[in-house]
């Protein structure tokens, strides 16, 4: 699986006119470096010591990259990053010509034993072209993010969902807790009134589908749901890749 990210860089001018900022912002717009890497996902098994993450840069521009580990928590719904020396990556700072490639070096130093999974998140930042000097204009430079999840997973761990609704007085929320130990991926996520056949489709995704090992996460219901004790209620989704009901 690849993942592609495009940004934009655009030049500003000083005009006196709104209108004729907007039209050269547009006139002027380039495109920055594109990057295709492999894998979206990077997972060890316990016994695993490195892993290869590969960056292609698709651009006809260089740009260079510094890549940093974070340990990956969630507390009361909210991703919670915090810098670690339990993962290395290798080098931190890399250079990328145009249309060329980079294989980074991925190591797990932390070799205590695990019950259920440690989750990472690797960050890779584009690092701002030095400014010259000489022009009048550098323009507005919108640099690039990245960031991947990393897993050590012992394979004995399970996954074990379990899910409530709770009613509020101007609105409805789907909590989901992973009582498992391993995380979640959740996707294309519909709540079912299996008494009327109505589904409610939740916007749940890639960025926001995530729930860890030992966590849980609230998801707004559509504002025309109204929860009734007396129905019966399924969700329809796909878990890690997998079409489920629960």
């Amino acid at each position: 699986m690849y993942m592609v990210v495009v940004m934009q860089k655009f030049g500003l001018g000083v005009f006196s006119s709104v209108v004729a900022c907007m039209v050269a912002l547009c006139a002027s717009s380039t495109q920055a470096a594109s990057l295709r890497i492999s894998p979206t996902t990077v997972e060890f098994e316990m016994a695993q010591n490195s892993q290869t993450l590969t960056v292609f840069n698709q651009s006809s521009e260089s740009t260079t990259l510094q890549a940093r580990a974070f340990k990956w928590t969630q507390e009361n719904g909210k991703d919670i990053l915090v810098p670690t020396t339990d993962l290395v990556i290798s080098p931190p700072v890399t250079h990328l010509a145009a249309s060329s490639s980079y294989n980074y070096r991925i190591v797990h130093l932390d070799k205590k034993p695990i019950t259920g999974e440690k989750s990472y998140r690797l960050i890779l930042d584009e690092i701002p072209k030095p400014i010259d000097s000489r022009k009048l204009s550098q323009g507005l430079t919108v640099l690039m993010r990245i960031s991947l999840p990393v897993f050590i997973t012992n394979p004995n761990s399970q996954l074990k969902l379990a899910w409530t609704i709770e009613q509020y007085a101007d609105k409805s929320v789907l909590t989901v807790t992973n009582q498992g130990g391993i995380r979640t991926l959740l996707t294309d996520v519909k709540l079912v009134d299996a008494t009327t056949n109505k589904e409610y489709p939740l916007q749940i995704g890639t960025v926001n589908g995530y729930v860890l090992a030992g966590s849980q996460k609230s998801y707004p219901i559509r504002n025309d749901f109204i929860f009734d004790p007396s129905r019966q209620y399924y969700l329809q989704l796909v878990v890690n890749g997998k079409e489920t009901r629960l």
